[in-house]
């Protein structure tokens, strides 16, 4: 009796067998999309084994959270996104030489919200923008998180103008340089994989370019002069307004037109050079023509005036006379102005000494005969 009553006070005292398992926790257990959440590893000691230092690490998905493990029974995760949805445990062991304890696997789901409450802004405010300045148009997400894909549209039929997915409420689309064309009525819409969500229509004015203002007394009018050029031309009005309200005048078109005088300075000099120096190549070809086609019709319409070109006789190469130069001349008289001209063909013919071909040299003579008037005759015509 006494053994076992010495037994039972020294039991408490011994080590025991092993230790119950941890239990995992998560705060929220649902957590939204952009939020927090905390995962705590609870764990009941015996009470002998209160005052002992206990170590824990958690895990997901078979991967280990957090650089190492640590002594507290808790891990805060600041952000939690639809990809970190899955199935997470912990461990606790109490120094090296004991095996750790698992909890039992604990599923986090994340929460995705919708979008909603989309709009769309301007920057300028109002809808107003001037012509030639960047106009951005913002959409904006009231609600919503995670990855969410952005349109632009154009029009009330929703021609797209850009589109873009970040994982953000607000996004914007920029017209760098705004035209009297860009004037329409402008929508976005957004999406995070639950259906897009739409803004309302927009409005978008463009205003002319001031180029001159004035104050002048009621009754009165105003003028504007200026320096026109090429850059000028466009719609021209007039707006007068004093303080509660502003009249538009009708719209005037303006074309501005250069003169040619004024455009020559326009071609570099080289190309003026080289226009003017293909002048002169251009009228000789010219007057060559000319003069040819002169020689043909007279040698066709006019028998008396064809010149006789007596074809050479066939030279004999044991003749001495063979090696003499026969000239052979035609004559065709031009008139330009109250001068003659006269051209002489003459073919020499030489045999080489030791082929025995007779090359032709061919050699045209111009001259200038006489000064021509009505009752002139030409040779040939008086033959």
């Amino acid at each position: 009796m006494l053994l076992k009553l010495m037994l039972f006070i020294c039991a408490p005292f011994g080590e025991p067998a092993e230790f119950s398992h941890p239990v995992l926790k998560a705060n929220p257990p649902r957590p939204v999309e952009g939020s927090s959440v905390t995962l705590i590893c609870e764990i009941r000691l015996p009470l002998w084994e209160s005052h002992k230092q206990l170590e824990f690490c958690f895990f997901k998905n078979y991967q280990p959270l957090g650089s190492s493990c640590s002594s507290s029974p808790e891990l805060w995760i600041p952000t939690m996104w639809k990809e970190d949805t899955g199935f997470y445990w912990c461990e606790a062991k109490v120094g090296v030489l004991r095996n750790p304890r698992r909890s039992l696997m604990f599923q986090i789901r994340v929460q995705r919200v919708p979008v909603s409450d989309v709009s769309l802004e301007t920057q300028p405010p109002g809808g107003w923008v001037t012509e030639g300045d960047k106009l951005v148009l913002i959409c904006l997400v009231a609600n919503g998180t995670g990855d969410i894909t952005f349109f632009w549209y154009r029009g009330a039929l929703g021609v797209t103008l850009e589109t873009k997915t970040q994982r953000s409420q607000t996004a914007q689309y920029e017209i760098l340089t705004v035209r009297e064309s860009d004037a329409e009525l402008y929508f976005c819409a957004a999406d995070n994989g639950y259906g897009p969500s739409l803004s309302g229509l927009v409005p978008i004015r463009v205003k002319n370019v001031v180029v001159w203002s004035s104050l002048v007394q009621s009754g009165g009018g105003a003028s504007f002069n200026f320096s026109l050029s090429a850059e000028h031309s466009g719609k021209y009005s007039c707006e007068a307004g004093n303080g509660p309200g502003a009249q538009r005048s009708e719209v005037v078109t303006l074309n501005i037109t250069v003169p040619v005088e004024g455009r020559m300075d326009h071609f570099p000099s080289g190309v003026i050079e080289g226009m003017l120096g293909s002048l002169g190549p251009i009228t000789v070809a010219l007057l060559f023509c000319y003069c040819l086609k002169r020689k043909i019709g007279r040698r066709s319409g006019d028998p008396v005036r064809s010149p006789s070109s007596p074809v050479p006789q066939e030279a004999s190469y044991n003749s001495p006379a063979s090696r003499q130069l026969e000239p052979i001349y035609e004559n065709v008289n031009i008139v330009s102005g109250d001068e003659v001209y006269s051209l002489v063909d003459q073919i020499q013919q030489k045999r080489e000494p030791a082929t025995g071909v007779y090359p032709r040299t061919h050699m045209d003579i111009y001259s200038r005969l006489r000064k021509a008037n009505v009752m002139d005759l030409d040779y040939d015509d008086a033959m």
